[in-house]
């Protein structure tokens, strides 16, 4: 088991300021529990928002500020290996980039 893992998934914005980026579970025989996502943008721009998406549907409806935004608390996202998480960037920054950082632990699957 590894604790508090991070990593980055960085969308790259086109002209009109959009853009998507994953969390993707690519480990066969690890569990990632999604403690938290931090949402930036480069350069920080009021008024984008970042939409998190389950493949079967939205995560997270509150449309997270690109400024500067944290999701986490229980219950954690549980990705199994080929599992992934869509993160949508709108109204940012033209060719800036979108940035998550997620904090996040590994299981084994017995």
């Amino acid at each position: 088991m590894s604790l508090n893992l991070r990593r980055n998934a960085i969308a790259e914005l086109n002209a009109s300021g959009v853009g998507e980026s994953f969390i993707t579970n690519n480990n066969a025989g690890k569990l990632w529990i999604v403690r938290q996502i931090s949402l930036i943008t480069n350069p920080e721009t009021a008024g984008c928002t970042c939409t998190v998406r389950f493949p079967t549907g939205i995560l997270d409806t509150s449309y997270l500020a690109g400024t500067g935004d944290v999701a986490g608390g229980d219950p954690p996202v549980y990705l199994y290996s080929g599992d992934f998480l869509k993160l949508v960037w709108a109204a940012g920054p033209v060719n800036g980039q979108g940035i998550c950082t997620f904090i996040f632990d590994e299981v084994d699957i017995v």
